[in-house]
């Protein structure tokens, strides 16, 4: 664990990061379990990188999962036919309404705007950058598959995000049934999870998705005490 300070409405808080050993959502729950136990926070993030939804979001652009759920979870079958069917069955974890409407403020903030664009010194996306607070997938699997991409998004028609873990984070904060902490998954999108896939875009997204962070956490204590 790494441990640091920073300054909120006069009042120095205390974060603590720590990174999984393997991506999925089996070792972030672990991990996201563990920092609930040993630390107790008012605040559990994930920041990292997703792939969107083509022409609902641009490259770089920050996603808050609202909600989240497994895209794998339910029962592969047949129907009347013999055809395969997958029948979905899955839970979502929705953010409490003060948080949303917190994080839908920020990504929306010229302000917040302003200080992400001032702070990347190397190459950006040709698309405006943007927030968004909406529908994210998760899933053991990495997704470079228009077609797989496309049937996740046929399970949510406002869906603007697959990824490997936000769901995993949010259901060990809800287990840990501590009622004075909120939860969230902030990723930023890095490629469209389609044949284009490549890595050429996560060290952006992944700066835009900390810079969130970071302005969220600036705003949390003063907005949600």
């Amino acid at each position: 664990y790494y441990k640091g300070t920073f300054e909120s409405d006069g009042v120095h808080r205390t974060v603590v990061v720590a990174s999984a050993l393997q991506k999925g959502m089996a070792s972030s729950a672990a991990l996201a379990s563990k920092l609930v136990l040993k630390f107790k926070p008012k605040l559990l993030t994930m920041a990292g990188i997703c792939a969107g939804v083509r022409g609902k979001v641009g490259l770089g652009d920050v996603v808050v999962g609202n909600p989240t759920w497994d895209w794998g979870s339910g029962k592969h079958a047949e129907n009347d036919e013999g055809s395969a069917v997958f029948r979905l069955a899955p839970k979502q974890s929705e953010l409490p309404v003060a948080l949303a409407t917190l994080c839908d403020e920020i990504a929306r903030s010229p302000d917040f705007h302003r200080n992400v664009r001032a702070g990347w010194e190397g190459t950006v996306p040709s698309n405006k950058f943007q927030g968004h607070v909406g529908p994210m997938a998760s899933g053991a699997s990495v997704v470079a598959s228009a077609s797989v991409g496309q049937e996740i998004a046929n399970q949510n028609k406002d869906l603007i995000a697959i990824e490997m873990e936000a769901f995993a984070v949010m259901v060990a904060a809800e287990y840990s049934l501590m009622d004075s902490m909120y939860a969230v998954a902030i990723k930023s999108v890095c490629d469209f999870a389609d044949a284009t896939k490549d890595d050429n875009w996560q060290p952006y997204a992944a700066y835009t998705s900390a810079s969130f962070v970071d302005a969220l956490l600036r705003s949390f204590f003063t907005a949600l005490k």
